[in-house]
């Protein structure tokens, strides 16, 4: 099914047809590009782990209640993921500190506003975006991870679970595609 104005690159074929010619694509999933993303490339330890863990799961909070236009509980959350940040900015290498440093700075801000809130929201996940595939998240937050992207509002966000619910849009709840998934480590499992 599409959704949100997508569009279809490919008219199926129906009938005998169908079986004839498969598209090259068969067999992929329908709102995946990227199924999985390659396991993280450094090394946390157990402190920095912990803060990530933590920011992460303050950020599906926040993630959670823009989704549901609640602006009143994100300053908390927002100043639960800058603490979390500064933690990780202090406990990882250069490449992972600077991405904290980044979200850290973002929710310093924690505007009472639901446009600012998604403002900062979307500065944090452009941040986890770029960490996520290099330091990933233990299991214990969630299994997998997944970035969905809203063609509307032309912006992506991270959540843990499937179902598309958009922070951006709540208007449009649903509206947008899995662009890729981060699969969690083992928390016994190192990081390399």
């Amino acid at each position: 099914m599409l959704e949100c104005f997508d569009e279809r690159s490919v008219i199926p074929v129906t009938g005998a047809a169908a079986d004839a010619v498969a598209p090259a694509s068969a067999g992929a999933s329908s709102t995946t590009d990227d199924v999985a993303s390659p396991g993280p490339a450094v090394a946390l330890d157990s402190g920095a782990q912990a803060a990530l863990d933590r920011l992460l799961t303050s950020y599906f909070d926040v993630q959670d209640k823009l989704t549901k236009d609640d602006a009143e509980s994100v300053p908390e959350r927002l100043r639960a993921i800058g603490d979390a940040a500064a933690e990780l900015q202090n406990n990882a290498e250069e490449s992972v500190a600077a991405l904290a440093e980044r979200m850290r700075a973002a929710a310093e801000k924690a505007p009472t506003d639901l446009e600012g809130q998604r403002s900062v929201f979307l500065t944090i996940s452009d941040a986890l975006l770029e960490l996520l595939p290099i330091a990933g998240a233990s299991e214990s937050v969630a299994p997998s991870i997944y970035e969905v992207y809203c063609p509307m509002e032309k912006k992506s966000w991270l959540q843990p679970f499937e179902q598309v619910a958009n922070p951006y849009a709540p208007y449009m709840l649903r509206c947008g595609s899995v662009k890729r998934t981060f699969k969690s480590r083992d928390n016994g499992e190192t990081n390399r």
